[in-house]
């Protein structure tokens, strides 16, 4: 993208379109910036679960 900007903005030929093109990119990049943060962001780990008692109030089998 960024070698896609620089081409465009030596391609114009008059200075208010290059600048109204640099300002346009550079809008455009930081635009994009909280989603990057966001995707280089560790996911969160599921905290694992205790086990259900059972209903009754009674332990399990193997259990005294």
């Amino acid at each position: 993208m960024a070698a896609t900007v620089a081409f465009a903005i030596k391609a114009l030929a008059s200075a208010p379109a290059r600048i109204v093109a640099v300002l346009v990119a550079i809008t455009a990049m930081v635009a994009v910036l909280p989603r990057v943060f966001d995707s280089l962001q560790p996911q969160p780990q599921p905290r694992p679960t205790a086990p259900a008692a059972p209903a009754d109030g009674q332990a399990g089998p193997g259990v005294k």
